[in-house]
C-alpha cells in the first residue's frame, strides 16, 4: 500500500511542479542567456527543492547534459532510444553502476523516453 501512495505522489509531483518548474526554466533560460549552464541547472535545483521531500529528491535527477543519449541497455554499443537535453527531469528506476534507468515524459508534446543513461550527467535534488 506504502508503494502505491508513493507512486501516486511522485506521479502528482511530476504533472504539477516539475511540469510548473520546467517550464519556467525554459523561459528563465531564453529570457537570460548570459547564464552559464551551471548557474541555469543549480536555479532549476533550487527551485525544484523547494517543494520536494525526500522520497521525491530521490526518485529525480537533473540532466545536465545537451543531447545525453539514452540507451535501450547499459553499454555504448546499444541501440539508442532517444536524447534528452540539459535541464530534463527524470524519474530512476534502477541504478546499476555507473548508469542509471530512466522515465522521462515530456507532457508539452507526449513524447516518453526509458532507457539507460550515464549517471555522470544525472544531477540530484538536494
Amino acid at each position: 500500500m506504502d508503494l502505491l501512495a508513493n507512486i501516486v505522489m511522485v506521479t502528482e509531483f511530476t504533472e504539477e511542479r516539475i511540469t510548473q518548474v520546467t517550464a519556467y526554466y525554459e523561459e528563465h533560460i531564453a529570457e537570460d542567456i548570459s547564464k552559464s549552464d551551471r548557474e541555469s541547472i543549480n536555479w532549476l535545483n533550487n527551485e525544484l527543492k523547494k517543494d520536494a521531500s525526500q522520497q521525491i529528491t530521490q526518485n529525480f535527477r537533473i540532466v545536465t547534459k545537451n543531447d545525453l543519449v539514452v540507451r535501450r541497455g547499459k553499454g555504448i554499443d546499444t541501440k539508442i532510444q532517444g536524447q534528452l537535453n540539459h535541464g530534463d527531469v527524470v524519474q530512476i528506476i534502477e541504478k546499476k553502476k555507473n548508469w542509471t534507468y530512466i522515465s522521462f515524459s515530456n507532457y508539452q508534446d507526449g513524447e516518453s523516453i526509458e532507457g539507460w543513461v550515464f549517471t555522470r550527467y544525472l544531477k540530484q535534488i538536494k
